[in-house]
């Protein structure tokens, strides 16, 4: 996975969210970069998947000039779903669980001079 897996609103958000911190002059210490899932498939193949996801965000964070060293990514693979039960044809479950494929950053924030 690279940049280019990344949809246009997905980046878009990225983008927006990084103005954001430079507009406030946000002290990031720490940035943990989640890839989810949804339940479709092998648990050890989402659980891959995952992680390429948030590899994928914590690159392009890396490009847009923010420190390698204070971010980590990882996968919560199919774990943590916000979409439960899907039924119908396989179109449709793919459509139903699409909430479930994401990207979630935690951030953790200091203080001014620290």
């Amino acid at each position: 996975m690279g940049e280019k897996d990344l949809s246009a609103s997905g980046y878009r958000a990225i983008e927006q969210w990084l103005e954001a911190l430079q507009q406030h002059d946000a002290q990031i210490r720490q940035i943990e970069v989640v890839g989810h899932t949804d339940p479709i498939g092998d648990e050890a193949e989402n659980q891959l998947l995952g992680l390429q996801r948030a590899s994928t965000v914590r690159q392009l964070l890396i490009d847009k000039g923010l420190p390698e060293s204070i971010i980590s990514a990882s996968s919560a693979g199919n774990r943590e779903p916000l979409v439960f039960s899907c039924y119908g044809s396989r179109a449709e479950q793919v459509a139903c669980y699409a909430p479930n494929r994401r990207v979630v950053l935690r951030v953790e924030l200091g203080r001014q001079g620290q």
